[in-house]
């Protein structure tokens, strides 16, 4: 009998061809997608992920239970004013964000959820990939290819529905006819191709769609436009969540007059994202306060005991920095990220004015990656993609370092074989 974890560290029987997958793409990516994909050498991974069906049922029921929790008035209000979201305003707004992303790590007592993402990056690739190994993909073990919701040919459907969702969510009546793919220089981003993925699925039913720089939107008359093409609804990838970056000032003022839907929006960020809910995630006489029941509240001690650093607790923190990993309140990737251990005393000085928390560790799972000049063995997490708490897409993210990356050899993004623990 094999546990789960042995497997991952033992089996490397199911080694993924970067050439197969390529070639599979070559059919369905768009022509300038394919190529920029081909020179991401480290976007897929060289070998699927096995998960425990018991661990996937976890997972699930601590989104169920944040889910659970988004929508109890106090909760929101709590977030809301700290944020400095109008809770009046922000409760007309019925929209659920689209590409909701929960970052999880397996541990010996249970996954536990490391954080929760607007705009989380990579369904468009992790659809595509799927399709690319196939869903009769197994081995040695007699397991199978996970997928939350749907199978990997009903991902685009469910992806393309959720805007028209969004759309009607919003209160619009009309056929959905315009999206904007936003981001900051967008084709400088690493991941550009998926958001040629994703345009041309949108364009397939006949939704024009185009992707833009915040730079070329500009508000008047009423709408959001790009050059001379209104926009219906706004697919933000942005970084800037409260939208307060000048540079954004057109897409803020139309969200803000309702002449655009915008999703995710700043409220969305505000109720998941933001670091600072991994505390409340964690204070039971708070939820229990708000109403959340029982079965919820055991759910969510799958989520590790996070803190505020602050100057008051900074050297109390400091002598146990290596039980904790620091993340920025509003950060997202890894950007000013850092292991406890890893962290030095200037970076601390610079930290501990009230910017980060302090997340217990939970070391990260691995995985055996065989490689031409041998085995190695990498770290993973599992991101689970959800739209208005429907898990659709599950993956994981194969990597060597103190974050998840696209630069490892024999790491990037990967599917996920699901199977019964101990066979």
């Amino acid at each position: 009998m094999n546990s789960i974890a042995e497997i991952n560290s033992a089996c490397d029987c199911l080694p993924l061809a970067r050439e197969v997958i390529d070639r599979k793409l070559d059919d369905g990516a768009p022509a300038k997608a394919f190529a920029l994909l081909k020179s991401r050498e480290h976007l897929f991974a060289k070998t699927p992920v096995f998960v425990a069906i018991d661990d996937a049922k976890s997972m699930l029921a601590i989104i169920a239970a944040v889910e659970a929790l988004a929508q109890l008035e106090g909760y929101k209000n709590e977030v809301f004013t700290r944020a400095g979201i109008d809770a009046k305003i922000a409760a007309q707004n019925k929209t659920q964000g689209l590409f909701m992303g929960y970052d999880f790590h397996l541990s010996p007592g249970g996954p536990k959820l490391i954080e929760v993402n607007t705009n989380a990056g990579g369904a468009f690739l992790v659809s595509n990939l799927l399709r690319a190994v196939g869903p009769d993909l197994s081995c040695c073990y007699n397991s199978r290819v996970h997928n939350a919701v749907v199978n990997p040919d009903g991902m685009d459907g469910f992806m393309v529905d959720m805007f028209g969702r969004e759309w009607a969510a919003a209160g619009r009546i009309s056929a959905l006819k315009t999206v904007a793919i936003v981001d900051e220089q967008p084709q400088e981003q690493y991941l550009y191709p998926e958001l040629l993925m994703a345009k041309q699925l949108l364009e397939s039913q006949g939704i024009k769609t185009i992707i833009a720089d915040p730079s070329e939107l500009e508000y008047k008359n009423g709408g959001l436009y790009a050059g001379a093409l209104k926009i219906d609804l706004l697919y933000n990838r942005l970084t800037d969540f409260d939208l307060s970056e000048a540079r954004n000032m057109s897409i803020r003022q139309a969200h803000a007059a309702g002449d655009i839907v915008l999703s995710p929006a700043p409220l969305h960020h505000a109720v998941y994202a933001d670091k600072r809910n991994l505390i409340l995630f964690g204070d039971d006489a708070k939820l229990k306060a708000w109403g959340l029941g029982p079965q919820h509240r055991r759910a969510l001690a799958g989520v590790p005991k996070t803190r505020t650093l602050t100057p008051d607790n900074a050297d109390e923190l400091w002598a146990v920095r290596k039980k904790y990993f620091f993340k920025p309140k509003d950060g997202y990737g890894s950007k000013a990220a850092y292991r406890g251990s890893k962290i030095t005393k200037k970076v601390w000085t610079q930290i501990s004015g009230g910017t980060h928390v302090a997340q217990e560790f939970v070391p990260p799972p691995v995985r055996l990656v065989k490689l031409k000049d041998g085995p190695v063995k990498l770290k993973f997490d599992l991101r689970i993609y959800t739209y208005a708490g429907e898990a659709f897409a599950m993956a994981a993210r194969v990597y060597q370092g103190q974050t998840t990356n696209f630069r490892t050899r024999g790491g990037g993004f990967a599917p996920v074989i699901h199977m019964q623990d101990g066979r």
